[in-house]
């Protein structure tokens, strides 16, 4: 929307873009904020929570697609409150889902508000339920 308000009709706010800010859209794999070696070269990795998700999405289950062919990560700051700092997606319609958390990180999102939110069903979204850190 802040592109098509400032580009085409010359009203809104440019929109804000910070390093932070970056999204990478392909058709099945988009992420936004930071990559995990940025937020490490920022962060440090002992001020870091990585958080993993192997899934199989509902619509994979009627062409009978094998599981756990999609992954999210989801990065967060140990040091301000485990705010989300870096969404990585892997599956179908990344570019909703990418979006969806892009605007919630924007808005300073927390693990704990991630996790107390409930996701829309049945979509790609609820995703949103991470795994404990661990190594994959």
């Amino acid at each position: 929307f802040s592109f098509k308000n400032t580009s085409c009709s010359g009203m809104g706010k440019k929109p804000t873009i910070k390093s932070r800010d970056m999204c990478l859209f392909f058709s099945k794999l988009n992420f936004c904020g930071y990559p995990e070696e940025k937020a490490v070269e920022i962060y440090g990795q002992e001020n870091l929570e990585i958080y993993h998700s192997l899934f199989w999405p509902l619509e994979f289950t009627v062409p009978g697609r094998d599981n756990n062919r999609c992954y999210a990560k989801i990065i967060c700051n140990k040091l301000d409150n485990e705010r989300v700092i870096g969404f990585h997606y892997l599956g179908p319609n990344a570019g909703e889902v990418t979006q969806g958390f892009g605007a919630a990180m924007k808005c300073g999102i927390t693990k704990d508000q991630l996790d107390n939110t409930i996701g829309i069903h049945p979509t790609c979204a609820e995703v949103r339920s991470c795994d404990p850190p661990a190594s994959l």
